[in-house]
């Protein structure tokens, strides 16, 4: 069975990544290291799957972000 994708707003994906700056999260998107965010009419959503799929496969260690 597979589980339906929920899209988030910026403001959501901030407080899911403990971020302060929208503009971090355009960085990476623009940098090509974070999902890119989809549009739904008027408003701009992150898919939480691919977000989540992203903490689960980014490096850490000295030299990572995490």
């Amino acid at each position: 069975m597979k589980v339906e994708d929920r899209y988030i707003d910026i403001k959501e994906v901030m407080e899911w990544l403990g971020l302060s700056s929208k503009a971090t999260i355009y960085n990476w998107v623009k940098a090509g290291t974070f999902p890119k965010q989809k549009k739904f009419g008027c408003s701009t959503r992150w898919s939480l799957q691919e977000i989540e799929e992203w903490v689960r496969t980014r490096p850490t260690g000295a030299y990572g972000e995490g």
